[in-house]
């Protein structure tokens, strides 16, 4: 039941996701991109995306500029964007091609909706280090680095990137796609000067960077290894998101990707108050049904046994179960053309591991839930009693009659 004086309803107005996970390497954040986002147009070295796509989920992703990605849009990449070695400048200009000249109806008619943008600290760094290149050759290079009196701004090239950075959400808002990214990470410190701990956060270019990213965009969130996460198929990794996180400057303002759940953006958005039901690559929709099946038989097991009794061994064997129903069609869901791929092995655990995730999600959204509901209510002062804490305010005997 609604909480009295609440608007607990949501418009069908799609708000983007504009996020980036972070961390070391091997923490699958190339992966849980890929999974969660498989109608993107992807930015980023080619052959390690395209193998990422092909050995882990068993599908082509849309690289640019392959011949590929102008296939699944329908027309030719002008060739002053279609360069194979993307910069910050040439990857933020071929987004803002599609959106001004190409535009969101028509990306929405060729399946696209969403960018992802693998590994941005190495496009940040290169950025950073051509301009500051340019700034050393002196103001007759890049006036606008130094002042009249001829002093170098030791903050230009930084102001910079924060203004490209911050094309992000205008563009995803004009194209009306998700956009994330992947990052590396720069690990907290002590600040040298004043002996204050400083936290760490994705590497766009240098840890005073961190905070400032985390205010442009929506979620921004850390990957590390738990190897208390009983994904079946090794998937030990988890995310940080809470902002009061001592150590990592991490943040989610949709509240999707709880602190400690896994690094699963799909089941996360599909669980939080919106909803959100993330687009499946063609021909694997029914990996929804697998998904969600795989949720409740999780519940029910908890149910029955304990939530203590969800172990390893346990989520195996349910994980198994259910690839031998996909294996015979999953009820007549899952086509025979399908059925007869190679990688229809990769399909199923693919919807298991977003089952189990959604399963997490789901019962930490109900749990908050309920922690709000059933929360004490605070006493109401009555009559004309102060608040405790506030100063009680002078009387001044009030408004004089007239006589």
């Amino acid at each position: 039941m609604p909480l009295p004086g609440l608007d607990t309803t949501f418009s069908d107005e799609r708000v983007n996701l504009v996020g980036c996970v972070f961390g070391l390497e091997k923490r699958m954040k190339t992966s849980c991109m890929l999974a969660a986002f498989p109608n993107a147009i992807y930015f980023g070295d080619k052959d390690r995306l395209a193998e990422t796509a092909l050995v882990e989920y068993g599908i082509e992703p849309a690289i640019w500029p392959s011949a590929h990605c102008q296939d699944r849009l329908g027309f030719d990449i002008p060739a002053e964007f279609a360069k194979q070695t993307m910069e910050l400048d040439d990857l933020f200009g071929a987004m803002a091609w599609l959106a001004h000249e190409i535009g969101p109806e028509e990306l929405a008619a060729s399946g696209i909706d969403s960018v992802g943008i693998d590994d941005i600290s190495i496009q940040v760094a290169s950025f950073l280090a051509d301009l500051v290149e340019k700034i050393d050759q002196g103001p007759s290079v890049v006036p606008e680095a130094y002042s009249k009196e001829g002093g170098r701004s030791g903050w230009y090239h930084f102001n910079q990137l924060d203004n490209r950075l911050r094309r992000a959400i205008p563009l995803s808002r004009r194209l009306r796609c998700d956009v994330w990214m992947t990052a590396h990470e720069i690990s907290d410190s002590v600040d040298p000067k004043t002996r204050k701990k400083q936290r760490g956060g994705a590497d766009f270019g240098s840890r005073s960077q961190c905070g400032k990213v985390a205010r442009v965009l929506s979620t921004l969130v850390r990957a590390e290894v738990d190897e208390n996460w009983i994904d079946p198929y090794g998937a030990r990794v988890i995310v940080r998101s809470s902002y009061r996180d001592p150590t990592w400057i991490v943040n989610d303002s949709n509240r999707a990707l709880l602190d400690g759940g896994p690094l699963n953006i799909r089941a996360a958005v599909r669980a939080s108050k919106r909803q959100r039901i993330l687009s499946r690559h063609l021909g694997l929709e029914w990996q929804d049904d697998v998904m969600l099946a795989v949720a409740d038989a999780i519940g029910e097991f908890v149910d029955t046994s304990g939530v203590e009794a969800l172990t390893l061994e346990a989520m195996t064997d349910i994980a198994r179960e259910f690839e031998a129903r996909c294996y015979n069609g999953f009820d007549g869901a899952i086509p025979d053309a399908i059925l007869e791929l190679p990688h229809m092995d990769l399909y199923a655990q693919w919807g298991i591991q977003d089952g189990l995730a959604y399963w997490w999600y789901a019962r930490e959204q109900k749990r908050s839930k309920l922690d709000t509901l059933n929360a004490p209510e605070a006493k109401k002062p009555t009559g004309a009693t102060i608040p405790t804490g506030l100063p009680k305010k002078k009387s001044f005997g009030g408004i004089p009659k007239k006589t």
